[in-house]
């Protein structure tokens, strides 16, 4: 339901595949959603940098020295749960309580 609620500013990164996935199944429209990959895009842009790629999240990270040891294994373990190809299956986003790593993987928190 958050995802309706226009006046909620949400952020998130590279909300593309997401939103998709949301639309064509479960005919969810995002509100309210800033993309901060396309921020990052319009930074480097403005600073005369290379822009005929986006960048991940890590990269931009790694920039501002950020570590992003524990976000990748966030990712990596999410993605095991998920990915087909990793043995996983999409029908993990169907179980309530959701896993917990499934929340840190969408969330970024810990």
């Amino acid at each position: 339901m958050v995802f309706f609620y226009s006046a909620l500013r949400q952020v998130f990164w590279d909300i593309r595949n997401d939103s998709d996935a949301l639309f064509h199944h479960y005919h969810v429209s995002l509100a309210g959603c800033r993309d901060l990959q396309i921020l990052d895009l319009c930074v480097r842009r403005s600073r005369f940098r290379s822009t005929h790629f986006v960048g991940g999240l890590a990269t931009a990270l790694n920039i501002f020295g950020v570590s992003t040891f524990h976000s990748a294994n966030i990712k990596n373990a999410g993605s095991r749960l998920f990915a087909p190809e990793k043995g996983g299956s999409y029908q993990v986003f169907e179980t309530r309580p959701l896993h917990p790593t499934l929340i840190e993987y969408k969330s970024g928190c810990r």
